[in-house]
């Protein structure tokens, strides 16, 4: 499981061997997805629906727009164990909409409509692992994707120890924690599965020693002392229920019924001032369990931005999160990062502070096209500017609320992917 090549040659190889074509097609031209119901799905009724979806009611924002539905819970596996060095298992996964057509991936990413093999293709690499007792779980959390964009939709985020032999595969290599921590830094490198899995992972199981003890520098020192710190958990879990317990939920409406949404043959067109759209495209793709298939993808037009705001005026290093009503949140309100705009968003006003880290990431390529957004950990000059739905928690206190799976969103757990090459 591990080439000669360094690990971004390698992914760099496996791109190229996958030979990734992506054409638009008419729906009426599939032969695997119909509009049904008031919806796109596919015939099997199985994988995901594209939904027509308004909410809205006290002081929110009126929403009419498409989500994706999938309610099946996604597995998405790091497999880790300690040779001479911690590893994990990482895979090189070619998705139509991945930036770059590959990026690092869990050990196992799958759908359970991929892993019952609904499209009559392989299984998922790996799949078998867990039922044959070839890993072993040592953490597992179940967390959001994005709520603007998905309706209801969470992934089991597993940490699992190798305890046997494992079948080799080509799209697999065995890399040090440190130097995944390292490639995290990197632009559309690690997938926002990947990012999430590390993120939600017990770090000290992690990386094998005290967290944030890899880089001997001030920021270093800073998140060292912030995840020192504890206190505030409870209080922000308080702050989530009340918020949620105002939110009035949404309906499911046909897509045809959409306000300022225009049915096209390729999926759904936006207003003027939304910012995506619904397109159905053919993939042809080596290396997959089917090697042709086609599907609805959402298509941004732009590119989104988030920021995490950090102070250092207190007792410890702090990191601001937002209380957010998305309208796809199962939860309905959730901690996101300080300041999102997603993907074809407008961009939110500059931010007064230093930018301490920025990278660029982009979304999960199965379901998003090359939807991008800048994410950067900044230390404010004016945290307070933030506001009051704004809470300020340690590291200590996000580890801890990280682990109990439904407080944080996909922005917030990527954004806090930043800090992983401190870690």
């Amino acid at each position: 499981m591990r080439s000669r090549l360094d690990t971004p040659a390698w992914v760099a190889e496996q791109a190229e061997r996958a030979e990734l074509t992506v054409t638009a097609i008419a729906l009426d031209d599939s032969a695997e997805w119909h509009r049904a119901g008031g919806a796109i799905e596919h015939r099997s009724g199985r994988f995901f629906r594209i939904v027509g979806f308004e909410s809205g009611g006290r002081d929110a924002e009126p929403t009419s727009q498409p989500l994706i539905e999938q309610l099946e819970l996604g597995t998405l596996c790091s497999i880790h164990r300690r040779a001479e060095l911690a590893e994990v298992l990482v895979q090189a996964k070619a998705e139509p909409g991945t930036v770059g057509v590959v990026q690092l991936a869990p050990s196992i990413q799958a759908t359970a409509s991929n892993a019952d093999q609904v499209h009559g293709g392989e299984a998922p690499p790996l799949q078998q692992a867990a039922r044959t007792g070839a890993i072993e779980t040592i953490s597992r959390v179940v967390a959001s994707e994005q709520g603007a964009r998905f309706l209801g939709k969470r992934n089991a985020n597993v940490l699992a120890r190798q305890v046997a032999e494992l079948p080799a595969s080509a799209a697999h290599r065995w890399v040090p924690v440190d130097e995944l921590l390292e490639l995290s830094g990197t632009d559309h490198l690690v997938n926002t599965d990947l990012r999430s899995v590390l993120v939600s992972a017990p770090w000290r199981y992690l990386v094998d020693r005290e967290p944030f003890r890899r880089r001997d520098d001030e920021l270093g020192r800073w998140l060292s002392a912030s995840w020192a710190a504890t206190g505030d958990a409870a209080h922000a879990r308080a702050r989530v229920e009340r918020a949620a317990a105002l939110v009035e939920p949404g309906r499911i409406v046909r897509l045809d019924e959409l306000s300022g949404w225009l049915t096209t043959d390729e999926g759904l067109d936006p207003v003027p001032g939304a910012g995506f759209r619904v397109r159905q495209i053919e993939i042809g793709v080596r290396g997959r369990e089917v090697p042709r298939w086609d599907q609805p993808i959402i298509d941004s037009l732009g590119t989104g931005h988030v920021e995490l705001w950090m102070r250092v005026d207190g007792r410890h290093p702090r990191f601001g999160f937002r209380l957010t009503a998305e309208p796809g949140l199962a939860n309905g309100v959730e901690l996101t990062a300080t300041s999102v705009a997603s993907p074809g968003d407008a961009p939110p006003a500059a931010t007064a502070g230093l930018v301490l880290v920025s990278v660029a990431q982009s979304d999960e390529g199965g379901r998003f096209f090359h939807d991008v957004s800048d994410y950067r950990l900044v230390l404010a000059d004016d945290p307070d500017a933030a506001g009051d739905d704004v809470i300020w928690l340690s590291l200590g206190d996000v580890e801890v609320l990280l682990a109990e799976g439904r407080w944080f969103t996909n922005e917030a757990r990527s954004a806090l992917a930043l800090v992983l090459p401190w870690l």
